[in-house]
């Protein structure tokens, strides 16, 4: 997958990144097209079938930094007809090099960013129809993961290399299946393209129960390499809960086919990166 770099406008972001002297520097990388027209067009890959996206505002830089160069890894996958498609074995050899550089009170930002791009991918899974083979919830619920149109509670997920918790899924047509991913807009976004396929997609509001709120406040941590003013959620704020959320596949000749995704979530009291107070 390539991506072009625009001089000027990459020649702003690093001047006015260098002014603020805050996180690593994110450049306004431009997705070049996985395929030609000519092999669209020989692929059969002429719908947008499903467009997912998580918002990304108020996540820390080192996060979003990570986001961007992870989701190349994403764009332009190709499946054929009865293929599977692998998060862990498309991420994992970027996940090798480590996070991006930043202070100690935001590590984790490879779980975060890997959540985010596994989220987002599972709500075009969803949404889309094509067989989800795996999926893990993580431990708290994602809240950007919430936002409409795709987003409800229950359709987030995680990967984990250590484990070797995976998101994979099938492209169960009989047509081919291209990925574009991305950064745009503040957001992490997913696009599946290929030929609509025959079936229809049914998806109730998901049945949420025995929600219990955090019993403390949020964690309020010090970054000296903040301005005054500036804050980041680094861990969600959420209530814990049990939701199941199903999705009816119903195709002509065929019977429905029927997934049903059950995940409990813990409450979390969320932490947040902030500037040091000013002296008085």
């Amino acid at each position: 997958q390539t991506c072009a770099l625009p001089i000027s406008a990459s020649t702003t972001a690093l001047e006015q990144q260098a002014l603020r002297q805050v996180g690593p520097v994110t450049l306004p990388l431009k997705a070049v097209p996985a395929l030609g027209e000519t092999d669209a067009a020989r692929l059969n890959i002429r719908d947008l079938i499903v467009s997912a996206s998580i918002p990304l505002v108020g996540s820390d830089p080192w996060t979003r930094a990570l986001t961007e160069r992870l989701i190349r890894e994403v764009h332009g996958h190709l499946l054929m007809p009865g293929t599977t498609s692998s998060l862990l074995a498309a991420v994992g050899p970027a996940l090798s090099q480590g996070e991006s550089a930043g202070p100690a009170t935001a590590i984790g930002s490879s779980s975060r960013a890997t959540r985010l791009i596994a989220s987002t991918l599972t709500q075009a899974i969803f949404w889309s129809g094509y067989t989800l083979e795996e999926r893990h919830a993580p431990a708290t619920w994602t809240v950007r993961a919430g936002v409409p149109p795709q987003g409800q509670p229950g359709l987030d997920a995680f990967i984990d290399p250590e484990q070797r918790d995976d998101l994979r899924f099938a492209n169960n047509s009989d047509q081919p299946l291209l990925i574009q991913a991305g950064v745009g807009n503040d957001q992490v976004i997913v696009n599946l393209y290929g030929t609509r396929p025959v079936w229809t997609v049914q998806i109730p509001e998901a049945q949420v129960r025995g929600v219990t709120a955090p019993d403390e406040g949020p964690d309020r941590r010090e970054e000296a390499a903040l301005q005054t003013g500036q804050e980041f959620w680094i861990e969600d704020r959420s209530d814990g809960f049990t939701v199941s959320i199903q999705r009816t596949v119903s195709a002509p000749g065929l019977e429905p086919g029927i997934l049903t995704l059950t995940s409990t979530y813990q409450p979390a009291r969320g932490a947040l990166l902030v500037a040091p107070a000013s002296p008085r």
